[in-house]
């Protein structure tokens, strides 16, 4: 039987949340070498102890996010645990950025124990060193 004619029965997620949209698609990732390699050639970068941010403008309406983590760091299971961190600190606190930067997150060893939270503080904390935080 499945579907049924009643529109209200049928509910769908939400795209929006008081206007912003708090999704991670494509267009909001650097996906080709060329994307980092201009980013590191042109922009300029923040050094921390956990990570380097390499930021350069774009002609976009919106930021992108490129992360940069060694094998070095240990095994993949650790490696995508903190650019999952990273992505989920970006993709909720995007609205507070600048549009049009293309942004890479080069991931230091110091980076390997910090919780999500850390993580996001420290991340907002760069971009604020940066410069490309809209909110004071």
């Amino acid at each position: 039987m499945g579907q049924t004619d009643n529109p209200e029965a049928q509910t769908e997620r939400p795209k929006k949340t008081d206007g912003l949209r708090f999704g991670f698609g494509k267009h909001e990732r650097l996906l080709s070498t060329k994307d980092y390699e201009r980013v590191y050639a042109e922009g300029r970068k923040i050094v921390e102890e956990w990570a380097v941010l390499y930021y350069a403008r774009n002609q976009l309406p919106h930021c992108r996010l490129g992360i940069t983590i060694s094998r070095k760091m240990g095994k993949a299971v650790s490696r995508n645990r903190i650019k999952r961190r990273l992505k989920e600190a970006f993709r909720l606190n995007k609205h507070k950025l600048k549009p049009g930067y293309d942004l890479t997150v080069v991931v230091r060893k110091k980076a390997m124990d910090l919780s999500f939270h850390e993580i996001e503080g420290r991340l907002l904390l760069i971009c604020k060193k940066a410069d490309l935080l809209t909110l004071k």
